[in-house]
């Protein structure tokens, strides 16, 4: 149930936590957020400086991310480069500040590797839960607000309150009656992701996050067409 690499718990063991907390935060009306962190450009990382500097880093941003938690919160290794977050009595306005100074603290601590210090951003996609809703829905949420962190050009985090407090300000999509019509839906009603696919197609819905392909995070946000190496800090 450890993740021999990194010493977080792994996907199976977020599992088995995740269902107990959400029936637990379900019984007492309480809130809870998953966040779902991706470091960028991860793979050139390691196509440019090895695996072996590639596993540096990720032992380096999960010694952050165990040092920001509070205690009783906890994080996994999703899969990759990607991790998970469950931030207990958090709901989204307080996960948002919260991951935006793990944001930071990740980007402001360079890694130390053989060959210099190694600057690293990270995405960060937020999913809530409202009082309904399953751990599926709140993983969904969250995969897709990661999808738009990536799409929006990298190194933030995305909500799916600031998306629709964003698109309420331009007046765009349905005016202003979006955000009160989205925000009064459930996590599994209000999946919301605005863009298109690979194949240039209007996206509707989120997918379920465990089919999500966490190696083609920044593919898809690139294109396909893949980062210059210069992209990646110096």
């Amino acid at each position: 149930t450890v993740d021999e690499l990194t010493g977080l718990i792994n996907r199976r063991a977020f599992y088995e936590r995740a269902d107990e907390h959400i029936a637990l935060a379900h019984r007492h009306g309480s809130p809870l957020s998953l966040l779902m962190i991706d470091i960028d450009r991860f793979k050139l990382v390691n196509d440019h400086y090895g695996h072996d500097t590639g596993d540096l880093v990720l032992r380096h941003v999960a010694g952050i991310m165990k040092a920001e938690l509070r205690e009783g919160d906890w994080v996994a290794r999703w899969g990759g480069e990607e991790f998970i977050i469950f931030l207990h009595q958090s709901d989204t306005a307080a996960a948002h500040v919260a991951m935006e100074r793990l944001r930071q603290a990740i980007k402001g601590n360079p890694v130390s590797t053989a060959h210099g210090p190694l600057d690293i951003t990270s995405s960060i996609g937020i999913g809530s839960f409202r009082g309904e809703g399953d751990l599926a829905s709140v993983l969904s949420e969250a995969d897709g607000c990661l999808f738009e962190a990536k799409h929006a050009g990298r190194d933030r985090v995305v909500s799916l309150v600031a998306q629709l407090d964003e698109a309420y300000d331009r007046r765009s999509w349905h005016g202003p009656n979006l955000r009160g019509s989205l925000r009064g839906l459930g996590p599994a009603q209000a999946s919301w992701r605005p863009g298109r696919d690979r194949q240039g197609r209007e996206r509707g819905g989120l997918p379920a996050a465990t089919g999500a392909d966490h190696h083609s995070r920044d593919e898809e946000a690139d294109g396909n067409r893949g980062p210059a190496v210069q992209d990646v800090g110096q």
